[in-house]
């Protein structure tokens, strides 16, 4: 019998495309903690900005903690933009 916590649900929220769709993305679609820094800064973006969110996932899993646990959305994501920067 399995118990509510080991149930895994993956979603997109209809966010998801086609890799061999054309265009440029640009949308800021995602949650701060998990961004990568070309989307928080509304810059064009392509599949390593997902690379960057699974891998902070992926941390997460591993380690057991929130990323950036003492920062608010906001400053995570200054955060990371600026850590990009220097």
């Amino acid at each position: 019998m399995a118990l509510w916590f080991q149930v895994v649900k993956v979603a997109d929220f209809g966010v998801a495309r086609v890799k061999a769709q054309t265009g440029v993305m640009t949308a800021e679609t995602g949650t701060y903690r998990w961004m990568a820094h070309e989307v928080i800064e509304h810059k064009p973006y392509d599949h390593k900005a997902d690379v960057f969110s699974f891998g902070v996932m992926l941390w997460e899993l591993l380690s057991g903690k929130l990323a950036y646990e003492y920062l608010t959305p906001i400053l995570a994501a200054v955060g990371v933009v600026q850590k990009v920067k220097h």
